[in-house]
């Protein structure tokens, strides 16, 4: 709940700030991001809440909506270093955001209270960040580029919070498909893969800085490249993995070594081919109909409940690693094309203008 909440609202409003500025900088607007980070992170704070107070006691409900407030606050603040590429900043911040979690592990081992950890680690982190930031002292005060701004918001939250759900979905339909063991086995086959993919998400974080900065054209020529370039890294990451990863488990979880050893290879592919789209994802949400987006993560999400769970019925766990195979080939494949299509569509639309 706490990653999908920071993700879904943070993160987005964060990437919708990015993909925004130029067009506010050109009419010389301000205002809009301060009302909206207010009212989402307060409204993502209740969220948190009202989930958490049916599980916990009321302080601990308090406190992770508190600790939800904060996160999101910081996740959308560092958009500053975004727009003006100082990734030194970032670097430092993240640097408080791990000092914070390992003194609110301490202190949450001494008070016996979880949600320390959360809140003393984006605490610390977001007292950085707001110090370092001049976006705190932006108007508060709504222009004509409102609707529109929150128009792409709602947009690309859609998309975030199916796609978050996405990452729990594959252990959510493994269990009644095929049992609470096969999802202990897939969760360690796609350890490798899916560990990968918080290692690509910065990366691709700076590629969405430069895009999004102005300074920089895409052309179909440097968007083959980018699709090109991540291609082969991930393959090359597959091909480490099929290697390393059985190490990693056998040292990891020696209970399950043995049962997931056949998995290994089927279901860090699968996992890994999501991070092309990583990479590529930046260029696409400077240049494409954001709608767009939304439909292909709704097409994506029918065909892989659809194919993982047929096959998975005749061929069991290996079916359903071949179909989440199946599915991710074609997420990809969709969302590469529709990069270029925007690309070109782009490029036709100013020369006619010219």
């Amino acid at each position: 709940v706490f990653n999908i909440l920071l993700s879904s609202i943070g993160n987005v409003l964060n990437n919708v700030r990015l993909i925004s500025n130029q067009n506010y900088m050109a009419c010389k607007q301000q205002g809009d991001f301060n009302i909206l980070i207010a009212i989402l992170g307060i409204l993502g704070a209740i969220a948190a809440w009202s989930i958490s107070k049916y599980i916990y006691h009321l302080e601990e409900a308090l406190l992770f909506g508190i600790a939800t407030l904060i996160g999101i606050l910081r996740a959308y603040y560092i958009v500053s270093y975004r727009l003006f590429l100082e990734f030194k900043k970032n670097l430092v911040s993240n640097l408080f955001l791990i000092l914070g979690y390992g003194l609110g592990l301490l202190v949450s081992m001494l008070s016996n209270n979880w949600i320390l950890v959360f809140g003393i680690g984006e605490g610390l982190s977001f007292v950085y960040v707001l110090a370092k930031t001049n976006l705190k002292s932006e108007k508060w005060k709504l222009t004509n580029l409102f609707s529109s701004t929150l128009r792409l918001f709602l947009q690309l939250a859609i998309v975030s919070i199916i796609g978050n759900l996405l990452v729990y979905f594959d252990r959510i339909l493994v269990n009644p498909l095929l049992g609470a063991t096969s999802v202990a086995i897939f969760s360690v086959a796609a350890f490798w893969g899916k560990s990968l993919t918080s290692f690509f998400e910065p990366i691709a974080n700076v590629f969405l800085g430069y895009f999004s900065s102005g300074k920089y054209r895409m052309s179909t020529k440097n968007y083959f490249l980018i699709c090109g370039m991540s291609i082969l890294c991930i393959l090359a990451f597959f091909a480490l993995g099929c290697v390393i990863a059985p190490y990693l488990v056998k040292f990891l979880y020696p209970s399950l070594y043995e049962a997931t050893m056949p998995y290994i290879p089927l279901v860090s592919f699968a996992t890994l081919l999501p991070s092309v789209i990583t990479f590529v994802r930046p260029a696409v949400l400077v240049v494409c109909n954001k709608s767009f987006l939304l439909i292909l993560q709704i097409l994506y999400t029918v065909v892989y409940t659809c194919v993982s769970t047929s096959l998975s019925g005749k061929y069991g766990l290996t079916g359903f690693s071949v179909g989440l195979i199946i599915s991710n080939l074609f997420y990809v494949v969709l969302f590469i094309s529709l990069g270029l299509y925007s690309i070109k569509r782009n490029t036709i639309d100013k020369t006619t203008e010219r």
